[in-house]
């Protein structure tokens, strides 16, 4: 639902319009035991791929 107010949510945080937001959202459990949920793959540290407003010092850390 939230991609319907992308421009709304694109002006209050101040987003350029050439860039795209992204969201996802997960509802239930894993199954363990699906092969499907054994992968795992590398991942950025959150400072590289999320940008956070108005919340200063949430992404610092070791």
């Amino acid at each position: 639902m939230l991609g319907v107010y992308a421009d709304t949510v694109r002006g209050f945080l101040g987003v350029p319009a050439e860039l795209k937001l992204l969201f996802g959202i997960s509802f239930g459990m894993a199954d363990p035991a699906a092969p499907v949920n054994t992968l795992r793959t590398e991942r950025v540290p959150l400072q590289r791929s999320v940008v956070l407003h108005d919340t200063s010092g949430v992404l610092d850390g070791p």
